[in-house]
C-alpha cells in the first residue's frame, strides 16, 4: 500500500508541476514541435493511467477518495488542454509562438514575451523566463509572471509582418515596477 501511495503521490506532483510551469522545451520547427507535442501528450496520459491504477490499489478509503478527486481534477484540466492542443496541432496552419519582446537585465536574466494567433480571433500571450537558448530553434524556458519584473531592463521589441505588432524592431532601456513600464530611457 505504501508503494502504491508513493507512486501515486509522485505522479500527482509531476502532473501538478507540469500544470504550473508548462512544457519547458520550445521548438521553432513546426514538424519537430508537432511530434514532441504528441509524445508529451502520450507521456501525460500514461502517467495519469498509472497514477489512477495505483490510487485504486490504496486501501485507506479517505486517502483513496482524496487522491482520486485530485487525479480526476487534474485529468479534467489536462483533458481541456488536450482538446485545445489537438485543435492546434491538427490545423493546417499550425500556429506557432512568435517572440514579440526580449527583455534582459543586469543579472543577465532573459524574459521573452510571445504571441500566438491560435484561431481566427483567439490570441494567446505569454511571458517566459529563458533558461537556455541554443539560437538554432531550441529553447528551454518556463512560464513567468511579468508582474515580478523590477528594475532596469533592456527591451528589444521585435518587428514582424503581422498586423498585431505595429512597432518596428527597436531596442530601448526601461524601468519596471511590478511588471509595468514606468520610465523609458534612451527611446530611439
Amino acid at each position: 500500500m505504501i508503494r502504491n501511495l508513493l507512486i501515486s503521490l509522485l505522479g500527482i506532483i509531476i502532473l501538478l508541476i507540469g500544470l504550473i510551469i508548462d512544457f519547458p522545451f520550445e521548438f521553432s520547427n513546426q514538424s519537430t514541435d508537432r511530434i514532441v507535442t504528441i509524445m508529451v501528450g502520450i507521456i501525460i496520459m500514461t502517467i495519469i493511467y498509472f497514477v489512477f491504477k495505483n490510487v485504486l490499489k490504496v486501501k485507506n478509503k479517505i486517502i483513496k477518495i482524496s487522491a482520486l478527486l485530485i487525479i480526476i481534477a487534474q485529468t479534467i484540466i489536462y483533458g481541456w488542454i488536450v482538446l485545445f492542443t489537438f485543435i492546434i496541432i491538427s490545423s493546417h496552419t499550425y500556429p506557432m509562438w512568435v517572440d514579440t519582446n526580449i527583455y534582459t537585465n543586469q543579472k543577465h536574466e532573459t524574459l521573452i514575451s510571445e504571441f500566438r494567433e491560435t484561431s481566427g480571433s483567439i490570441f494567446d500571450y505569454r511571458t517566459r523566463k529563458v533558461i537556455y537558448d541554443s539560437q538554432t530553434g531550441f529553447r528551454i524556458s518556463v512560464n513567468w509572471n511579468k508582474s515580478r519584473m523590477k528594475g532596469t531592463w533592456t527591451c528589444h521589441r521585435l518587428g514582424f509582418h503581422n498586423s498585431f505588432i505595429s512597432k518596428s524592431d527597436t531596442i530601448y532601456m526601461t524601468e519596471f515596477k511590478n511588471g509595468q513600464e514606468i520610465n523609458k530611457i534612451n527611446v530611439p
